[in-house]
C-alpha cells in the first residue's frame, strides 16, 4: 500500500450518487411533489449517516438517465455508494424501470448493453418496485453485471425504504 499512489490529484472526491426520476410533471410542487420530497429525505440520511457528499442527479427520460450514468467514470474518480430512486413494473418473467413517454422503460437487458460498466466501493440501491423482480432478468440483475463487485439491494415488489435503505 503506497499512499502516493493512492492520492486523487484530479481534485474529485469520493462520493455517493443519488439518482432521482422526476418525470417533469410539475417539479417539485407537481405530480410528483411527495416523491421528490421522500428523495430529499432519503439523500439528507445518506449525508447524515456516511458523513460524506451524496450528488443528486435529476433525469426523467431512459435518455437522460444513461446519458448520465454514463458520464460517472468522467465526473467522479471514487464512487462509494448509488441509490437509484425511479418508478418501475414488472411484466411477464421481469422488471423495467419506468420513465416519461416516449422512452417508456429499461430493462435488464436494456441496462447491460447501453450503460457503462463503473467501479463502486459500496452497493447500489434500486429504489423501484419490482427492481428485483424475476431474478435472473431483473433490473437489480442487469445492474449487478455493470457495478464491479454486484452487490445490489432490490426488492420484487413494492419498495420499502426502510428495509432496502441501511441508513
Amino acid at each position: 500500500n503506497n499512499p502516493v499512489t493512492a492520492l486523487d490529484f484530479t481534485g474529485k472526491e469520493s462520493v455517493n450518487i443519488f439518482f432521482l426520476y422526476n418525470g417533469n410533471r410539475g417539479g417539485e410542487t407537481g405530480e410528483y411533489s411527495g416523491f421528490i420530497e421522500q428523495a430529499y429525505y432519503m439523500k439528507e440520511n445518506i449525508e447524515l449517516y456516511k458523513n460524506e457528499e451524496t450528488i443528486l442527479i435529476y433525469y426523467s427520460t431512459s435518455d437522460q438517465f444513461i446519458y448520465e450514468w454514463n458520464g460517472l467514470n468522467k465526473n467522479y474518480v471514487d464512487i462509494n455508494d448509488i441509490v437509484i430512486f425511479n418508478h418501475g413494473s414488472q411484466t411477464l418473467e421481469l422488471s423495467e424501470l419506468n420513465f416519461q413517454y416516449p422512452s417508456n422503460a429499461l430493462t435488464s437487458n436494456d441496462v447491460i448493453k447501453t450503460l457503462s460498466p463503473i467501479k463502486i466501493k459500496g452497493m447500489l440501491s434500486l429504489l423501484s418496485c419490482h427492481g428485483g423482480y424475476g431474478i435472473n432478468n431483473s433490473v437489480a440483475a442487469g445492474f449487478s453485471k455493470i457495478i464491479g463487485q454486484g452487490i445490489v439491494r432490490a426488492t420484487p415488489g413494492s419498495v420499502e425504504y426502510s428495509k432496502i435503505l441501511p441508513y
